[in-house]
C-alpha cells in the first residue's frame, strides 16, 4: 500500500516510482562532464514527493530556507530552488527527459527570487572584499600624513613633493605598478580613507552642535512668596532695630530663594510695620527696582543710636514675675546684639 504524501497530485504507481527514482539516479553523460544529482535535488514534483517529510524539511534547513509547513509547501520550496541547479549552461544532455524540461520551464519563475538574492550576496561579498583591501593598504598610505591631515583626508603635500621633484630631475617619469593599481579604490566606491575621513569630520561637527547646545541654564527663580517671606523680620521703625540690619535679611533670603528683583522688592514691602509701612505707601511706592528703593529706605529710616539711648533701652527691658532667668538673660541678649550695629557704626563716626 503507497504511503499518502500529502500532495495534491496522484501518487505514482510503485513501478512508475522505482523507474523515476532510477532516472533520476542515472547520470547525464555529456560531452564536457557528468552531473548526477541525488534525489533531494531533482526537479521532478513526484521523486520530490516521494521523500519523507523529515527528510525534505532537513534538506531545506541545510540550504537556510524555511521548514515548516504542509509537505506539498516543502516540496514546491524544494523544487522551486533545485531547478536553477539543473541544466548548467553549455551543456547538450541528450538524455534529459521531457518532464524534467516541463519541469524547468514551470519553476522558471519561482527561481528568480533565488537569482537576485544570489546576486546581492555577489555584490555583498565584492564590497567586503574591497573594504578588507583597503583596511589592509591604510597604513602603507598613511605613514607620511600628519594627525590633522589625516581627519580631512588629504595627502600632505609636503610628503608628496619632494618625491615628485626627485623624479623630475631625474627625468623618471611616473610609472603605475600592479600593486599601486589594485591600492586604488574601483570608480565610483569610496575608498577606506575617505570614510573614515567623513566619519571624523561629521564627529567633528556633532561635538560642535552639542557644544552650542550646552549652555548654561538660568538659575531657577521662585514665584511664590509664601516659602520664606517668614523669614524676613519685621521692620517697624523702632529703637531696637536697624534698617541695615533688615535689608541684609531681605537679601539674604532672596539669594537663598534665587528671586528676581521685583519678587524681592514685594516681599520687602510685605514686612513693613508702623511708620515704615506709612512711608511706603505714600512715598517707596514710587521706586520701582529694589537697588533704588533701598538706597532710599536706608537714608531715610538708618539712625544713629547714642550710648545713653543703648543704656535706656536695655534699662527699660525688667525682669517679669512669670518669666524665668534663662528668658530674661535671652531677652537683655536679644537687645544688645540687634542695637550693636547702630551704636558701633556711631563709635566709628567719632573716630
Amino acid at each position: 500500500m503507497a504511503q499518502k504524501t500529502g500532495s495534491a497530485e496522484e501518487p505514482p504507481v510503485h513501478g512508475e516510482r522505482e523507474d523515476i527514482t532510477e532516472r533520476t539516479r542515472t547520470p547525464s553523460v555529456s560531452s564536457e562532464s557528468t552531473f548526477i544529482w541525488p534525489p533531494v535535488k531533482s526537479t521532478d514534483r513526484p521523486v520530490l514527493s516521494a521523500l519523507k517529510k523529515q527528510r525534505l524539511a532537513d534538506e531545506l534547513r541545510t540550504r537556510g530556507l524555511p521548514c515548516t509547513g504542509r509537505k506539498d509547501d516543502l516540496v514546491t520550496r524544494l523544487l522551486d530552488d533545485n531547478t536553477p541547479l539543473q541544466a548548467p549552461p553549455g551543456s547538450s544532455d541528450s538524455t534529459t527527459s521531457q518532464d524534467e524540461t516541463d519541469s524547468y520551464g514551470h519553476g522558471e519563475a519561482g527561481s528568480k527570487a533565488p537569482a537576485a538574492i544570489d546576486m546581492l550576496r555577489a555584490d555583498v561579498d565584492e564590497i567586503r572584499r574591497l573594504l578588507t583591501q583597503q583596511r589592509h593598504e591604510l597604513p602603507t598610505r598613511t605613514a607620511h600624513e600628519t594627525a590633522s591631515q589625516r581627519h580631512e583626508g588629504v595627502r600632505a603635500p609636503a610628503a608628496a613633493a619632494p618625491q615628485e621633484s626627485t623624479d623630475a630631475d631625474h627625468g623618471i617619469p611616473h610609472q603605475s605598478s600592479p600593486e599601486n593599481d589594485a591600492s586604488r579604490a574601483p570608480e565610483g566606491i569610496p575608498s577606506l580613507k575617505e570614510v573614515v575621513a567623513m566619519f571624523a569630520r561629521a564627529q567633528l561637527q556633532m561635538t560642535a552642535a552639542l557644544t552650542r547646545m550646552s549652555a548654561p541654564a538660568s538659575p531657577v527663580l521662585i514665584q511664590s512668596t509664601n516659602d520664606a517671606a517668614s523669614a524676613i523680620p519685621e521692620y517697624d521703625c523702632s529703637a531696637q532695630r536697624n534698617a541695615l540690619t533688615c535689608i541684609s535679611q531681605v537679601e539674604r533670603v532672596a539669594a537663598l530663594a534665587h528671586r528676581s528683583s521685583s519678587l524681592t522688592l514685594a516681599t520687602a514691602a510685605t514686612r513693613l510695620q508702623g511708620a515704615a509701612k506709612d512711608w511706603h505707601s505714600s512715598y517707596g511706592i514710587a521706586y520701582e527696582t529694589w537697588d533704588t528703593r533701598k538706597q532710599v529706605f536706608t537714608a531715610r529710616f538708618d539712625r544713629k543710636l547714642t550710648m545713653q539711648e543703648f543704656l535706656d533701652l536695655q534699662a527699660t527691658r525688667t525682669l517679669h514675675s512669670s518669666e524665668t532667668l534663662v528668658e530674661y538673660m535671652y531677652t537683655r541678649k536679644t537687645l544688645f546684639w540687634t542695637s550693636l550695629p547702630a551704636l558701633l557704626r556711631m563709635k566709628r563716626e567719632f573716630r
